[in-house]
């Protein structure tokens, strides 16, 4: 199914939260994306099935079409508890099948 949905990433980032109390050894992982999108409410998930690679996350933005019309920019999150540190060494974001963005750098916060 083609779609002419545009959304375009203005900003993103992540970090492993590592500051007690853990919820497990690899702490916390969380990433931030701002999006300029449809104008429709968008969240971040975790593509399934994953890729080849276990180190790079894949996420998708998912766009709801039925949601109320929403300003850009938009600020989405997405959070997972980490089995162990450095468990991503880099974060794909996509959205409709394309690569959007790469996060390339995961900060640890202690």
């Amino acid at each position: 199914m083609e779609t002419t949905t545009t959304i375009k990433v203005l900003a993103s980032q992540a970090w492993e939260n590592l500051e007690p109390p853990l919820p497990s050894p690899g702490g916390t992982l969380h990433v931030i994306v701002d999006i300029d999108g449809t104008g429709k409410r968008a969240h971040l998930i975790k593509k399934h099935p994953q890729g080849i690679n276990p180190k790079i996350l894949l996420i998708e933005i998912v766009v709801e079409e039925s949601s109320e019309s929403l300003k850009n920019p938009q600020h989405l999150s997405y959070t997972e508890i980490l089995e162990s540190l450095h468990q991503y060494s880099e974060i794909s974001v996509l959205f409709d099948g394309q690569l959007l963005a790469e996060i390339k750098k995961i900060r640890v916060v202690h």
